[in-house]
């Protein structure tokens, strides 16, 4: 299937499907169940997609000296490149992400999947072949979280790194023995069940936020290696006598929820290197 362009629309489908939010569940299920999907190394997953899914880019390197976590950027296309600083001025090229929430079929949950373009493109993909098709009077569009819609099967694999290590690898195709279904009254009872707001997982910064972020970097971490050759010694900061200091508010002590995210990716951050890397931030 083809590459997803991020110069296309990113609001991938032109009508939302069982699109109603909710407040009142947690993270977890009852039973422990984590509400995330944590995909391991040499297995195999049966999802069907409930929502459309969220479109984000990550920083796991530009800030990993004062965040503990991953950076949501403020940009997706790379035309828009601009309103990150970090990516545009500091050469750090965010991953490109997806997140969504779906019916793992080997729990009968709903579960959030998060992950890369290995995983989500050939979703996409459905949904623009079947929208092109049907501009041409031949069928009709498929919205792979409408109905009917195909189950997709997520695999991952393993593949050695030039440092040695091991990393992730993912392929995901329509689950040809289960066909095109609509949703069935099971599965239609956990749609309406679940209430979990998670969207905000996948909230983005503003301009102005990762700015201020930016600026707080030590001069010899603003700069991706790469950009640091061309632009030669790192250049002092030109943060201005107003801009607000970090406060105390950063080590407030807040409850924990679970996140999404997972560890960093293990190719040390070729994600921000101009080429992104299959790693999905998700696992392990």
């Amino acid at each position: 299937m083809s590459e997803y362009d991020d110069n296309d629309d990113v609001s991938i489908w032109d009508e939302a499907s069982n699109d109603v939010e909710n407040e009142g569940q947690g993270s977890r299920y009852d039973d422990g169940q984590s509400l995330f999907l944590r995909m391991e190394k040499g297995k195999s997953y049966t999802v069907r997609l409930i929502k459309q899914p969220e479109c984000f880019r990550l920083h796991w390197q530009a800030f990993k000296s004062i965040s503990r976590g991953p950076v949501s950027s403020p940009a997706f296309k790379e035309a828009d490149k601009d309103k990150d600083i970090a990516w545009s001025k500091g050469g750090w090229k965010p991953q490109k992400r997806y997140g969504v929430p779906v019916i793992n079929r080997e729990l009968n949950k709903i579960q959030l999947l998060e992950g890369g373009s290995d995983i989500f493109n050939p979703i996409f993909a459905l949904y623009a072949q079947t929208k092109k098709k049907a501009a041409e009077g031949k069928g009709k569009i498929i919205n792979p979280a409408g109905e009917p819609a195909p189950d997709w099967v997520i695999t991952v694999g393993t593949e050695k790194m030039k440092n040695g290590k091991d990393r992730a690898t993912f392929t995901c195709q329509p689950d040809i023995t289960g066909g095109m279904n609509s949703f069935t009254d099971e599965d239609k009872e956990l749609i309406s069940k679940f209430t979990y707001d998670w969207r905000k997982h996948y909230s983005k910064k503003t301009s102005e936020e990762i700015e201020e972020l930016w600026e707080s970097l030590p001069d010899d971490k603003k700069y991706h290696p790469n950009r640091a050759k061309q632009v030669g010694s790192a250049q002092p900061s030109n943060r201005t006598a107003s801009a607000a200091p970090r406060t105390e508010k950063a080590t407030e002590k807040k409850p924990v929820e679970e996140s999404p995210f997972g560890e960093p990716p293990e190719d040390d951050g070729d994600d921000e290197q101009g080429e992104e890397t299959q790693q999905a931030a998700t696992l392990f």
